[in-house]
């Protein structure tokens, strides 16, 4: 994976207006872990600390989710984070379909960059061949 393509999504999504998600929210909520990692998690989208810190899956969720990974011997730094939204719904609502179709080519790049071996989307969970 070439590093300057994902330096380049980053700047498509951080001038991206499309998502009238953007007016509220301090940042995108981008990606955060080692590219070339074989594993891949998609969360939901951000919360209120996301939003504060620009960072994936921090808050609650993210703090089960560290403690997972740790029962299996990875740490957030082993793993690639991202999200299915990257703007913070008002008072963390359920994001609207539009919202979320403003989003999806960015996910959908996203994973394609990453190509993870082991893809956690939401609920599913994807397996490449390569596994």
């Amino acid at each position: 994976m070439d590093s300057t393509e994902l330096d380049a999504l980053e700047t498509q999504l951080n001038s991206c207006h499309d998502c009238p998600l953007r007016d509220g929210c301090q940042s995108p909520v981008g990606w955060f872990g080692n590219p070339h990692s074989p594993i891949m998690f998609v969360g939901e989208g951000p919360g209120g600390v996301e939003d504060d810190y620009g960072c994936p899956l921090i808050g609650p969720s993210g703090q089960l989710l560290d403690k997972m990974l740790a029962s299996v011997g990875y740490n957030r730094d082993s793993v690639y984070i991202s999200n299915t939204l990257f703007w913070r719904p008002p008072g963390n609502r359920q994001p609207s379909k539009e919202e979320l179709a403003i989003c999806q080519p960015f996910v959908e790049k996203h994973i394609a960059l990453i190509d993870p071996a082991l893809l956690i989307y939401g609920d599913k969970i994807h397996i490449s061949n390569a596994m």
